[in-house]
């Protein structure tokens, strides 16, 4: 879908790229090899800003197309960038306006699973991510970056940074992560589906003031049963928005989320539930 893509190039909206591909101009190649099917102002401008973009193609330069690309807009590069990303997912002390710290960040590729955990490996979480061309996330623009650059004030994103919280709104899918993936089958419902957003605090401080151990297993297996279904979930995204476009793009197949090495304590969750029963 990149090399079909227009909307990113400076002076080039998306009316403009629809305009494109309604006369039949829908890649890269066929609008520089256009003459008259485009009018000379569009097309100068075409003939002046896709050399940058094929450049940063061949470079793998996922960073490129970020900086041009708006939110809703970014999974246009996965299909290209796909083998090169990474799924991240953080858990926290709370929510702002509150005071927010990292406890545990949840990593994954297509090959293992990693946890960084605050007090043991948190550190390394920024030199983890400098091997991906892109991170993707579930509102990571609004909260998991935010969180990680004040956490980590030098940290800057070098990769591209995919959202799918954006193009999911696009095609009528809202709500919370864990909703979403019920809604598309993605999950399988478990011991997990007790533990809601606002439980992993709870879990965090119940391991750190009482050295609950069980506590800390259940906030490791929620947060990577967060992160193991995001690629299924950008999959999905290409997908569906793939569908929309008036020429055929490749489907994405699925495949099978990576294993959960960790366990749900399930006594630990009732004694917390019973504890603090205003969480859901």
């Amino acid at each position: 879908m990149l090399e079909n893509s227009f909307c990113h190039l400076d002076g080039v909206g998306s009316l403009t790229e629809t305009r494109l591909w309604e006369q039949g101009i829908c890649t890269w190649e066929m609008a520089l090899a256009a003459t008259g099917d485009v009018r000379g102002y569009a097309r100068r401008r075409l003939q002046r800003e896709l050399p940058g973009s094929i450049h940063a193609l061949q470079e793998r330069d996922a960073s490129h197309f970020a900086k041009r690309f708006a939110a809703s807009d970014m999974w246009r590069i996965w299909n290209y960038f796909r083998d090169d990303a990474c799924f991240l997912d953080l858990e926290t002390t709370g929510l702002p306006p509150g005071p927010v710290k990292i406890t545990v960040a949840a990593l994954c590729d297509w090959k293992q699973v990693q946890l960084f955990i605050r007090g043991y490996n948190l550190k390394a979480l920024p030199r983890a991510l400098v091997k991906y061309k892109v991170v993707v996330t579930f509102n990571g623009k609004t909260f998991d970056f935010p969180v990680l650059r004040k956490e980590f004030p030098t940290w800057q994103c070098e990769a591209g940074h995919i959202d799918l919280i954006y193009p999911l709104r696009r095609v009528g899918r809202s709500g919370g992560l864990k909703h979403i993936l019920r809604q598309l089958r993605l999950t399988k419902p478990g011991p997990l589906d007790q533990v809601g957003g606002g439980f992993a605090p709870v879990l965090w401080s119940e391991y750190k003031k009482k050295g609950n151990n069980g506590a800390l297993e259940t906030l490791k297996a929620y947060a990577i049963n967060d992160v193991i279904y995001l690629p299924a979930l950008a999959d999905y995204v290409h997908n569906a928005m793939a569908r929309r476009l008036p020429f055929k793009v490749s489907k994405i197949p699925s495949v099978p989320a990576l294993a959960n090495p960790y366990k749900v304590n399930g006594k630990v969750i009732r004694q917390l539930r019973s504890e603090n029963w205003w969480f859901e």
